[in-house]
């Protein structure tokens, strides 16, 4: 097994034991054919932890992506309950004999006044979606929120319940769009990876080579091969 089984973070950490631990960095430098190689390591262990610190922050976008995925569903599932409940009601209304015109075309307007945009609301961007429940929540004075408390779409739920829904799942959605946001752009590192991993290879292996041929003391040298020795055996 050689450095190359190693992935970004084990390289890094074993760069760190060599020239950054005061032990390894004390042990690599008394090493004279290894002390020219020190500064091209420090710099491929600094890049190193950028592409690492990226990696991690790539990871956090993509839970968070994950997690905006399951507040779009139920925000998606509360603003078609109160679509098609308010138009179920709008109708039921009108199938009544005689029909209640007046109350339908209350519902209706009821309807349109929290969903403007109809079922199309639920296709917006998560920034969208959330500026929407804002404006809805606005429109939730005393007399109304009255009106859709006492507007039952199902069991147990009310028209009020789905709007509280509906902005409850899109204040969420927004917040992890701003948090999602700001992880992007400190991911950004502006290194490749695969380059800075091929470099962080390349001369770790020229560590191994040039310490295997070194005439230091062995107990120097143990210093600087054995924390290579043990990143291989957790490899």
């Amino acid at each position: 097994m050689s450095v190359t089984n190693l992935g970004i973070p084990g390289l890094v950490a074993l760069a760190g034991r060599l020239v950054v631990d005061d032990d390894g960095r004390t042990a690599f430098l008394s090493v004279p054919e290894l002390a020219g190689i020190h500064p091209l390591l420090v710099q491929a262990h600094e890049r190193g932890k950028k592409v690492e610190y990226a990696e991690t922050l790539a990871t956090a976008v993509a839970a968070i992506a994950a997690t905006q995925k399951t507040f779009d569903v139920r925000h998606d599932h509360a603003l078609r309950a109160l679509w098609y409940g308010l138009t179920a009601r709008s109708q039921l209304l009108l199938a009544q004999e005689p029909a209640d015109e007046a109350g339908a075309e209350a519902i209706v307007a009821l309807r349109e006044r929290f969903l403007p945009d109809g079922l199309a609301g639920s296709k917006a961007t998560y920034a969208a979606e959330e500026g929407n429940a804002q404006r809805m929540t606005e429109k939730l004075d005393a007399p109304t929120r009255a009106t859709l408390a006492e507007t039952v779409l199902a069991p147990g739920g009310t028209a009020l319940t789905a709007v509280e829904l509906i902005a409850s799942h899109a204040r969420r959605l927004g917040e992890l769009d701003r948090d999602k946001a700001k992880a992007g752009t400190r991911s950004e590192a502006g290194t490749d990876g695969r380059q800075v991993r091929t470099e962080l290879i390349q001369l770790l292996s020229l560590v191994s080579s040039i310490a295997a041929k070194s005439t230091a003391p062995k107990a120097v040298l143990q210093r600087i091969v054995g924390p290579i020795d043990e990143a291989l055996a957790r490899a």
